[in-house]
C-alpha cells in the first residue's frame, strides 16, 4: 500500500503502526488526552485498536483512496473478519507531533 499519499508524517506513522500491528508505536503517536470519535460516539482509541487491529480480528487497511487536508483526512478501505470490507473516513488533528483528535467512521 502506498502510504506516501498521506502528507502528514504523524498520520502516516499511525496507519503504518496499525497495519504492522505495532501497538507500542501507535500509543506513542497519541497525546495523553486524545479524543476519539467512532461512528459518532466517543470511544477509547486503545480499546478500539486492541479489538480491531491488535487482537484476533487482525484488521488491516487494504487501500488508501485519497488523503486531503494536508494528509489529515484519509479515505480508506478497512478489512477484517469482524467488519468485512468497509470504506472508512478518518479525520485527524495533531499537536506537538501527537494525534490529539480522531474522528473515524463511514464516509
Amino acid at each position: 500500500m502506498d502510504y506516501d499519499q498521506i502528507a502528514d508524517d504523524v498520520v502516516k506513522a499511525a496507519f503504518i503502526a496499525w497495519n504492522s500491528r505495532r501497538k507500542e508505536t501507535l500509543v506513542e503517536l497519541m497525546s495523553d488526552d486524545i479524543i476519539f470519535i467512532h461512528n459518532g460516539e466517543k470511544a477509547d482509541i486503545i480499546a478500539f485498536s486492541d479489538q480491531l487491529f491488535f487482537g484476533e480480528t487482525s484488521a488491516k487497511f487494504t487501500e488508501l483512496h485519497k488523503a486531503e487536508n494536508a494528509g489529515k483526512t484519509v479515505f480508506a478501505t478497512l478489512e477484517s473478519v469482524l467488519t468485512g470490507k468497509v470504506e472508512v473516513l478518518m479525520h485527524f488533528e495533531t499537536s506537538n507531533g501527537k494525534i490529539s483528535f480522531l474522528d473515524a467512521g463511514r464516509p
